[in-house]
Formats: C-alpha cells, sequence, structure tokens
C-alpha cells in the first residue's frame, strides 16, 4: 500500500484514489488486499481532513477529495456485508471517509446504520438493503478510538 502513497497518506493523488475505488466497484481487488485498499481510502479522507486549512495542499486537495467521496457509495456496501472480524476497520474508514465536509449529507443515514449494528452485533447483510434506527442520536461510538457524531464539521 505504501507504493500508492508513497508511504505517507498526505500523498496519496487523486489518480490512485481513483484506481483503487475502480478496484473495489469491479470486484477485480484480490480477496486479500480489500481491507488494505479500504484502509488506503480512509487514510486518504483524513488527509483531506487533516490538511483542508493547509496552503500547501490547497491546489490538489479538490480533487483528492472528489475522488475520495467517490469513494463512499463502493465502500459503504463493503461495511454493509463484511464479516464481524473486518467491520470495524471498515467502520473506521467509512466513517473517515464521512467526515470530508463533501459527505456532510450522508452522516445521519451512517450514524443510523452503525447504532442499528452496534444495537444488534455485526451482522452480514445483504448488499444494497439499508439499515434506520427508530431514532436519532447525536454520538455513536464504533470502537474506543472511532465516533461519529451526526451533523459534526469535519475534523
Amino acid at each position: 500500500m505504501a507504493v500508492l502513497h508513497e508511504g505517507f497518506p498526505e500523498t496519496a493523488t487523486a489518480s490512485a484514489v481513483r484506481a483503487v475505488t475502480a478496484l473495489l466497484a469491479e470486484g477485480r481487488a484480490h480477496s486479500g488486499m480489500v481491507t488494505s485498499l479500504v484502509e488506503f481510502l480512509g487514510d486518504a479522507a483524513l488527509s483531506v481532513t487533516n490538511l483542508a486549512e493547509n496552503p500547501h495542499f490547497a491546489e490538489v486537495l479538490p480533487d483528492v477529495a472528489d475522488a475520495v467521496a467517490a469513494a463512499y457509495p463502493v465502500v459503504l456496501p463493503l461495511l454493509r456485508t463484511s464479516i464481524p472480524e473486518h467491520a470495524p476497520l471498515y467502520a473506521e474508514n467509512v466513517v473517515a471517509i464521512a467526515q470530508m465536509a463533501p459527505l456532510a449529507d450522508q452522516r445521519e443515514e451512517l450514524a443510523a446504520f452503525i447504532r442499528d449494528w452496534l444495537q444488534r452485533g455485526p451482522v452480514r447483510e445483504p448488499c444494497g438493503s439499508v439499515a434506520s434506527a427508530s431514532s436519532a442520536s447525536t454520538s455513536v461510538a464504533c470502537s474506543p478510538t472511532l465516533t461519529l457524531r451526526s451533523g459534526c464539521e469535519p475534523r
């Protein structure tokens, strides 16, 4: 994975993000590499969020942000259909993607899905199904290091 971003997620390029997204979307990624590719996309999303105010990246960041945002509908079904062992990693990276400003409108649905997932435990859902919760919470904790606050601004 380091070759995709030269060992530093901050140097991920939009073309690398698009290539990884295409591999996942088209089912061409080796099954043993899917979690690493999802993690790469999450790292790229964190970089977009963390570098949003850095003037050195102002020129390239919008293109990377658009590419990572385009990965969200590809990665979300992987979370919905993941095996329990992979679900926390997928959740962490999907949340990182959703924390980007362009995906603010997706956070409430994702929070509802994760909240429901936590209440019932990790269970595989058929691809494309939508989980819902009857009430909205302002904070959903997925692991000791992962929290999604619906309606929050990106970090």
